[in-house]
């Protein structure tokens, strides 16, 4: 009986040394990444830029986060060429570090006040119903209704009578698209112009106007204008051809094609989005976390996309 509970004991001891301790947090392994990331920016913005260690901590980066990794790819890129573009690979990299860097106050693995924030975003009306199935239009309807009408003409009056019917059919719907086209005409006129923020098309000038109305305290203005600065900077700079009535789901589709884009602009329509959709008070921390985000979006339209 004592060889056994000994032989349990050595056993548990055996257990205990070669267990995993507690889980490191992805939030530890994104913790350490930005700090290589971070490593690389500094070695190569030193003078003379030290291309070994850059690389060095570009491999260890890569082992945190495997390929694909397209922001990473395409520095790897920029050293790889001769000679080596070590000014787009730092504004790569310094993109990538305006990207994932914490809020003020924050700390690693804290992911609860993250999860609230995310939560929120997702319950404002902007994302709403992403998911739902779109109703059926009321042409969609009508026409249905007219082909299932015509479908038992034909059926009961032969083809001579079925043509004579789909006529007056066709007709009648003719005449009921023109009256609704023009009933909703007369409630466009006869409606009160709508109300159109200004804004130009430099995006210098909106970046300006930014900084001025967060000095004077308009910080959902503020938003609205360095968000706008950001679209101009990628679509003056042929990163992205943006269309102003596009949704921000609709942006985000359209850019996914250019990893490094998306990866910027998603964190900064977001900032957008809560500010100027969600109908919540916008205070100085929220301006400061959007503007952040909207240079990183501005930084990286100036840099060259990486080949596919």
């Amino acid at each position: 009986m004592r060889a056994r509970l000994a032989a349990g004991a050595v056993l548990l001891a055996l257990l205990a040394a070669v267990a995993p301790g507690p889980a490191r947090a992805a939030a530890t392994d994104a913790t350490d990444y930005l700090r290589v990331v971070d490593s690389a920016r500094a070695d190569l913005e030193a003078s003379p830029p030290d291309l070994a260690a850059a690389r060095d901590a570009i491999t260890a980066a890569q082992r945190l986060a495997p390929p694909p990794g397209g922001a990473l790819a395409a520095v790897v890129s920029d050293l790889s060429r001769r000679p080596p573009d070590v000014a787009d690979a730092v504004t790569r990299l310094r993109a990538i570090g305006d990207v994932l860097a914490l809020p003020a106050g924050a700390a690693p693995g804290d992911a609860g006040d993250a999860r609230r924030r995310l939560e929120g975003v997702y319950r404002e009306p902007a994302f709403a119903h992403l998911d739902r199935v779109p109703s059926p239009s009321l042409l969609s309807r009508l026409y249905d209704g007219l082909r299932r009408l015509l479908g038992g003409l034909t059926r009961a009056l032969g083809p001579a009578g079925s043509l004579l019917a789909g006529g007056l059919v066709l007709l009648a719907a003719i005449a009921l698209t023109l009256r609704l086209l023009r009933g909703a005409a007369g409630r466009r006129m006869r409606g009160p112009p709508e109300e159109r923020p200004a804004g130009g098309d430099d995006p210098e000038r909106e970046w300006t106007a930014a900084l001025t109305a967060a000095a004077a305290g308009d910080h959902r203005e503020a938003i609205r204008r360095a968000f706008r600065s950001a679209l101009l900077t990628v679509a003056a700079r042929g990163r992205l051809p943006v269309d102003p009535s596009w949704t921000t789901r609709e942006l985000l589709a359209r850019a996914a094609g250019d990893a490094d884009l998306v990866a910027a602009l998603a964190p900064a329509a977001a900032a957008f989005d809560r500010a100027w959709y969600s109908g919540t008070a916008v205070g100085e921390a929220d301006w400061l976390v959007a503007r952040d985000r909207c240079a990183a979006v501005r930084r990286l339209a100036s840099t060259h996309r990486a080949a596919a």
